[in-house]
């Protein structure tokens, strides 16, 4: 009877958990335009949706869930992102399935930070990163260590879906299994095979030949999309070639970004890992042994792969957090509710705030050398009093009253700071690329290009979208903007003949052979980080407010004179220095 209270308990608060990650990653979620490379997959979902394509891309499954969405609801920016996103919520089962290795306490531990680290945020509010794939993945090893065969079968299926992904979790799990065995933290056949397949022979044994057919129904009735490309049955294995071309072809965020990255966003996981990592690898603890090792692998295969992207770090967030999980379960509980320790808690959390309080101050007056001297004091002064105060409270007390004020101040400050960072990259600078969450640039005025070209089409034709366009760009973010105009057309080059009404060109591309007949409005396409190196200049600036630089990628915006008679579309002065031509 207490087992089953206990299993429904632990249902009640995963589910609980499970309910507050899906709102996070369903909120404000179509707000905001896709970026370049979500774009990029989103149109090519609408267009296998209108029967416009052909070819299938690696990114199998999302497509084909995406259509399917599409073809249900109608395109939206909302439905585009709804796939990762819900998947993304299904992370937090995964302490669920393996409470029984880890313990109660650091399962639930896992599973709030799984909800609310920013990492897992973002990547879940995101098309095309590697979310999907570390879900089923993860969900699959669950799965399979509890008997649900069927289930683990259509979660490894959807797996093999998941895009580029796949590859990077191919290589971080069988490099950690190899080099666990070496090591002799874990015997493959007893600690993986067993536990995963059964006894070979036995009843329990892995139903090999129904799991076979479970898999390739999935693959042949997702990757075709439902029976309409049947190029998608192979298309999924373009996962494992874009992540081997990643080898060859780098990226532009550097192995810096991405450890500065961890750094800032993620100190209470770094934190608390780390002693878990120390304290269990002299201990010879399997489990924190097994975890350390992954977080290296997957940490070391993010920063010596050329094509690199912020968000893979996901790979090594999950061992990280299990690890954060140990630790605190066995540092804080059982929990003292004496009100000395709550008192010690909350003296902590004042001094955080204070050291943040006058950091934020040296940011925002830099110029000012006495403030700057002071705001250091305060923040050097601040450590000694709390380093006093635990030392003191621990001399009158006792060390493990101590020690449990300390962390749960220490937590409940951190815990603040990351959410704040989560609620800052995923709502409010969701299309910033200083965040360096994101991989595309940031897509800046497009909303407001649209909802010029919306009041010139009514102003015209009496309707949104029926104005004929011409636009002389072909980046995926603007075909996915005019995805519903059905008067639009995307050129390479400029012809003299049959001008649209609107065009859109880029800033660099002659334009003086029609510009007497159109009036001209710039605006910004897409925004990059504008410093060289890890940080910007005022690295204070950008660790409080994420400000630095930004180099700005302008398109231009052409209404023909007789479409639009109300006046300039710029000003006189920018006519004039022939900012517009």
């Amino acid at each position: 009877m207490k087992n089953k209270e206990k299993f429904a308990s632990d249902k009640i608060l995963f589910g609980a958990i499970f309910g507050f990650a899906l709102v996070v990653r369903l909120l404000l979620l179509g707000v905001f335009p896709l970026r370049e490379g979500e774009a990029r997959w989103a149109y090519q979902a609408w267009e296998l949706w209108q029967g416009q394509r052909s070819a299938v891309g690696f990114e199998t499954g999302y497509l084909s869930l995406t259509r399917l969405l599409f073809a249900l609801f109608g395109s939206s920016t909302f439905l585009a992102r709804l796939w990762p996103a819900v998947m993304g919520s299904f992370m937090v089962w995964v302490p669920y399935l393996f409470r029984n290795k880890v313990g109660r306490n650091p399962a639930l531990i896992m599973a709030l930070g799984f909800a609310v680290d920013p990492g897992f945020l973002v990547s879940s509010r995101s098309v095309g990163s590697p979310m999907t794939a570390l879900v089923f993945l993860s969900l699959t090893a669950g799965l399979l260590i509890h008997g649900k065969y069927f289930w683990g079968s259509v979660s490894g299926a959807f797996f093999l879906l998941s895009g580029k992904g796949l590859g990077f979790g191919l290589f971080v799990v069988s490099v950690t299994l190899a080099l666990a065995h070496i090591l002799k933290i874990i015997h493959f056949r007893e600690d993986v095979l067993q536990p995963l397949f059964g006894p070979a022979g036995s009843s329990s044994s892995f139903p090999w030949s129904r799991a076979l057919w479970v898999v390739g129904g999935v693959l042949l009735l997702f990757g075709t999309s439902f029976f309409s490309h049947f190029e998608g049955v192979s298309a999924w294995t373009g996962g494992i070639s874009a992540y081997l071309r990643g080898w060859v072809e780098p990226s532009s965020v550097s192995a810096g970004r991405v450890l500065l990255t961890m750094l800032v966003y993620q100190p209470l996981p770094i934190l608390f890992g780390v002693l878990a990592a120390v304290q269990g690898l002299r201990e010879r603890d399997v489990l924190s042994c097994f975890l350390c090792l992954w977080f290296v692998v997957a940490i070391a295969g993010v920063l010596l792969y050329p094509g690199r992207q912020t968000w893979d770090l996901i790979w090594a967030l999950l061992p990280l957090w299990g690890l954060t999980g140990l630790a605190l379960s066995r540092e804080a509980f059982p929990f003292e509710s004496a009100p000395a320790v709550w008192i010690l808690a909350g003296l902590i959390f004042i001094l955080f705030s204070l050291m943040w309080l006058s950091f934020l101050s040296l940011a925002t007056h830099p110029g000012d050398q006495q403030a700057v001297f002071w705001q250091w004091g305060i923040i050097v002064a601040s450590m000694i009093v709390g380093l006093l105060s635990v030392s003191l409270f621990t001399a009158e007390r006792s060390w493990q009253e101590g020690k449990q004020g300390l962390i749960m101040g220490v937590v409940t400050a951190l815990v603040l700071y990351m959410m704040s960072g989560s609620v800052s990259t995923a709502y409010i600078r969701a299309d910033d690329p200083r965040s360096f969450w994101y991989p595309d640039p940031g897509t800046a005025q497009l909303p407001l290009l649209m909802e010029t070209i919306q009041e010139m089409s009514v102003y015209q034709t009496g309707r949104e979208d029926s104005i004929r366009i011409t636009v002389y760009n072909n980046t995926s973010s603007l075909k996915w903007a005019f995805r519903n105009y059905p008067r639009v057309q995307f050129e390479t080059y400029i012809k003299d003949s049959e001008l649209a009404p609107l065009l859109i060109t880029d800033s660099e591309v002659e334009t003086s052979q029609f510009s007497n007949q159109y009036l001209g409005q710039d605006f910004v396409l897409h925004t990059y980080p504008g410093w060289q190196g890890v940080l910007p200049s005022d690295w204070k600036k950008w660790v409080a407010f994420r400000e630095g630089q930004l180099v700005e990628d302008p398109i231009l915006l052409w209404v023909k004179r007789d479409v639009y008679l109300g006046g300039d579309l710029i000003g006189a002065d920018q006519e004039s220095n022939g900012r517009s031509e």
